[in-house]
C-alpha cells in the first residue's frame, strides 16, 4: 500500500461522512468559533488533497485488477506461480475492495465539499445577523439616549420656569415690602413734623392757664403793700 494510501486512510477514519453531517461548531457571542471552523476546514482541505493522490492509486490498482478479471496478466504478476483460480478470486476480493474504498472516498468529499459550503453560508448569514442584531442595538441605544435627553432637558427647562416663577414671586413681595416700609417712614416723619410743630407753639404762645396765673399774682402783690406805702 502506498504511503499517499495510508495518509488519505488515516484521514477517512478521522473524518467520516457520519462526523461531518453531525459537526457542529461551538459558537462565542452569537457566532462560530474561528478557530475550531479553520482547524476543520483545513483538515477536510488535507483530506481532499489527499483523498485525489488515494483516487490516483486507486485507479491504476482498479485498471490493473480489471486487466486480471479479464484473465490477462498484469505487469506484477507472476505467471509461473501458484494456483491461477485462486490468484484471480483474491484479486477480484481486492478489486471489490478497492471499488468501495473508492466509493467510500468519493461520498466523504462530497459530504465534506457540502459540509465547508453550508459552513461558509451560515457563516456569512450569522454575520449578517450579528450585523443587524448590533446595528438594531445601537439604535436602540440612540433612541434610548435621545429619549433620556429629551426628559433631561424637559426637566431642566421645568426646573428653570419655575425658579424665575419663584424668583419673581420674590421680587414683587418685596417691592410690596418695600412699598409698606417707605408708607410707614412717610408716615412716621410726618406724625414727628406735626408733634414737633404743635411743641414749638406751645412754648412760643403762653396758655390761659399761664395768663391767669400771672394776673393772680399780681393781685396778691397789691395786697401785700402797707397802707403806708399806698
Amino acid at each position: 500500500m502506498s504511503e499517499g494510501k495510508g495518509r488519505a486512510g488515516a484521514a477517512v477514519d478521522s473524518i467520516t461522512p457520519h462526523t461531518i453531517r453531525e459537526f457542529t461548531p461551538p459558537t462565542e457571542l452569537r457566532g462560530y468559533d474561528r478557530d475550531t471552523v479553520d482547524g476543520f476546514l483545513k483538515e477536510v482541505a488535507a483530506m481532499y488533497e489527499l483523498a485525489v493522490n488515494d483516487a490516483a492509486v486507486l485507479g491504476r490498482r482498479v485498471l490493473e485488477l480489471e486487466t486480471v478479471s479479464d484473465g490477462s496478466a498484469p505487469p506484477w504478476a507472476d505467471v509461473g506461480d501458484g494456483d491461477g483460480a485462486t490468484d484471480v478470486e483474491a484479486l477480484q476480493r481486492e478489486l471489490r475492495t478497492y471499488r468501495e474504498r473508492e466509493h467510500a472516498v468519493a461520498t466523504a468529499l462530497v459530504v465534506a465539499q457540502q459540509a465547508a459550503s453550508e459552513l461558509g453560508s451560515k457563516a456569512e448569514k450569522d454575520a449578517e445577523a450579528i450585523r443587524m442584531a448590533a446595528a438594531a442595538d445601537v439604535e436602540s441605544l440612540r433612541a434610548t439616549a435621545k429619549k433620556e435627553a429629551d426628559s433631561i432637558i424637559l426637566e431642566a427647562r421645568r426646573q428653570a420656569k419655575k425658579i424665575d416663577e419663584e424668583a419673581v414671586s420674590e421680587r414683587s413681595a418685596f417691592e410690596r415690602e418695600l412699598d409698606r416700609l417707605r408708607s410707614l417712614t412717610e408716615a412716621t416723619r410726618q406724625d414727628l413734623s406735626d408733634f414737633l410743630t404743635q411743641a414749638l407753639s406751645g412754648l412760643q404762645e403762653p396758655g390761659e392757664d399761664d395768663h391767669a396765673f400771672s394776673s393772680g399774682a399780681k393781685d396778691e402783690k397789691e395786697a401785700e403793700k402797707t397802707p403806708e406805702s399806698r
